[in-house]
């Protein structure tokens, strides 16, 4: 609980001293093995381990290349917009954030090919597995925080943190 706590305020104050193009550099420098983890403002876990698709290419290709998406997984979209769940053969939730991470909409269980029409003032679109937003708590307005991690300190937060989602 106490690392949750610390982990929360850093992230906290890390967001209190970003402006908000400054969002770019705290998610998207693509490091190898930085894994990204999103929790709400009020410590509910959203996903442990958020892949960013930052290029054209990613952005295409999206959850194609994933056969299933886990529970604890997420693809992150940016620039983020409509989006469409033809080729997959599974149900997702979509989060639309604005530029402060503020989730502007929220489509659970969006089955395959289907199109969702992103809200004004979409900036990121974060894709979930299926049911992960309401275990979550999210709600339109929630406000969603990004950890960074190396891979060995994500699976030690997965671990950490099981039982809190």
């Amino acid at each position: 609980m106490i690392a949750l706590a610390r982990m929360r305020a850093q992230a906290r104050c890390y967001l209190r001293r970003c402006s908000p193009q400054k969002y770019s550099d705290l998610i998207f420098d693509d490091a190898p093995g930085v894994t990204l983890a999103a929790i709400t403002t009020r410590g509910r876990k959203v996903a442990d381990s958020v892949k960013v698709a930052a290029t054209f290419h990613a952005r295409r290709r999206g959850l194609l290349d994933c056969k299933l998406l886990p529970p604890n997984a997420g693809l992150l979209l940016s620039p983020g917009g409509s989006i469409h769940t033809c080729g997959l053969h599974y149900a997702i939730d979509v989060l639309f954030l604005d530029n402060r991470m503020h989730i502007l909409k929220c489509v659970s269980c969006l089955r395959p090919w289907r199109v969702v029409f992103a809200p004004g003032r979409t900036r990121y679109v974060l894709e979930l597995a299926a049911g992960r937003a309401a275990a979550a708590g999210i709600e339109i307005g929630t406000q969603l925080l990004w950890l960074k991690y190396r891979n060995a300190d994500a699976a030690g937060m997965t671990a950490a943190h099981a039982g809190e989602s």
